[in-house]
């Protein structure tokens, strides 16, 4: 098998996988992987098939032996998944730090270069790249659209966008309104970072930290003076050349690794989708005494194995109960059996199970609809899918523990009832408000407006706190207070 072969052998893996046929990548991959034991590129798919079939434990041991066998230049990505993977299935807070410790004792600066600013005035437009591979019909779509709308003429806004869709509708709608929309997809690490830095940007900005699709290796290689994490990943990085992260008081209540925290009110914005006032919410006056529709919206990679033994618990005490998932992946067979046999270790039946594949966006928030309790998937909790929960009036249960966004949504539509602080309470909150019947009606009746009056869709006060932080940054930048 030569290396083209090898990558004639990816495209094909792509495209069963885009063809809902995730088992037949996963045969032909380790096919592959026999064939070639050295290749690191086939193990790293084979662990991205692994997880998007909802086999996160199944997908860990190959991204490891990907790690092992990558050339120097590809390890940062590759770590970067590791470290989100880890997270995933970590039982304790110690447990995902460690992975996170290690990422940056292996590509953190111990002495961050001081990269020169251009044209330092303090008073002068700034140009603020954002990097994202989220320029894309997506959840976080509206986020980002909302985030270039409410920008001033303080700043010159760049989009780097690491996807390319050309068919998406939200791609061309984002190309329409970004005057200065750089398609990174297909690039080098390094070349992307000369492009960033051809276009000298004073302020970059990090869209996605460890997720599959990170652009941490860029900003490694300090592609801006002033580089930013924070604002649809929740948590730390662990590099020094990106030093600063956005967050607010509930879900970080001291930095981590050496970062400095710029606190917003919100460390999430969700603005309200097109027409969706003309979407009513979960019917108050259909509700079943004892919630019968349990749902979650989340990847099935997130959807770890402690999540999937505390919720068959909870469908052990909720005989009539049954748990609804939704997402495009499980349109796969594949997918469906895996999840279904993960739960039936734990004495869940298929028949308890209802599995609804990917659709247009008002499609998907009619799933709520139907919803009587959505369950937040832990350790690695929801963000913006929670917010579309609440704006339908579906209650939601998430865990707090060691990552804490959850309960700061939450907080912000007091919404205390859905607050847990372990798994035991994880489990005694979801079944009071499943038997609770006027707390579930008050949920359907109050948490629309809750939302709407919650700082989280205060995208005028969120975006002056953005601009404010960057201007001081900038000026104390200009000034020398900082390390750049």
């Amino acid at each position: 098998m030569t290396l083209n072969d090898i990558t004639d052998i990816l495209i094909q893996a792509d495209q069963l996988e885009a063809q809902r046929q995730l088992m037949d990548a996963c045969e032909l991959l380790e096919t592959a992987m026999d064939h070639h034991p050295d290749d690191y590129r086939l193990f790293a798919r084979y662990s991205e098939a692994c997880k998007n079939l909802g086999d996160t434990t199944g997908a860990l041991p190959d991204l490891e032996r990907a790690l092992e066998l990558a050339p120097p230049e590809v390890k940062p990505l590759l770590h970067s998944r590791l470290v989100l993977l880890r997270w995933t299935l970590a039982q304790t807070q110690a447990e995902a730090e460690a992975e996170l410790l290690r990422y940056q004792q292996a590509y953190a600066s111990a002495q961050p270069k001081q990269l020169p600013l251009n044209k330092p005035d303090p008073n002068r437009q700034l140009r603020i790249g954002y990097l994202s591979p989220d320029f894309r019909l997506c959840s976080a779509a509206l986020l980002l659209e909302m985030l270039f709308l409410e920008h001033d003429d303080e700043h010159e806004i760049f989009a780097y966008s690491l996807v390319e869709s050309p068919w998406d509708p939200a791609q061309q709608q984002f190309k329409k309104l970004m005057p200065n929309w750089r398609n990174l997809s297909g690039l080098s690490d390094q070349a992307a970072t000369d492009l960033i830095k051809a276009d000298q940007i004073d302020i970059l900005v990090d869209l996605a930290g460890h997720t599959s699709l990170s652009p941490l290796p860029i900003l490694i290689q300090q592609a801006a003076p002033i580089q930013i994490t924070g604002l649809t990943f929740n948590g730390p990085v662990g590099l020094t050349q990106l030093p600063w992260r956005l967050s607010d008081p509930i879900v970080s209540q001291e930095p981590s690794l050496g970062e400095s925290l710029l606190m917003l009110d919100s460390w999430i914005w969700w603005p309200e989708p097109y027409d969706a006032q003309l979407l009513p919410g979960r019917n108050p006056n259909q509700l079943p005494q004892i919630a019968q529709r349990l749902g979650c919206a989340h990847h099935p990679g997130r959807l770890s194995p402690q999540t999937i033994a505390l919720w068959s618990r909870l469908l052990q005490s909720l005989p009539q109960a049954s748990l609804q998932l939704k997402h495009r992946l499980y349109e796969d067979p594949g997918c469906r059996m895996q999840i279904a046999q993960a739960f039936a270790q734990h004495g869940i039946s298929f028949e308890r199970l209802g599995f609804h594949g990917g659709s247009g966006y008002r499609d998907y928030l009619r799933f709520y609809q139907n919803l009587d309790l959505v369950l937040d998937p832990f350790p690695y909790h929801g963000g913006l899918v929670s917010c579309e929960a609440l704006w339908m009036g579906v209650p939601i249960v998430t865990l707090s523990e060691w990552t804490r966004g959850g309960e700061s949504l939450l907080r912000q539509v007091a919404w205390e009832p859905g607050i847990a602080h372990n798994q035991a309470e994880y489990f005694a909150h979801a079944l009071a408000l499943a038997q609770n019947l006027p707390l579930r009606r008050e949920a359907a009746l109050t948490l629309r407006q809750r939302l709407y009056q919650s700082s989280v869709m205060r995208g005028d006060v969120l975006s002056q706190q953005l601009h404010q932080h960057y201007r001081r940054l900038w000026q104390q930048a200009c000034t020398g207070a900082i390390l750049t």
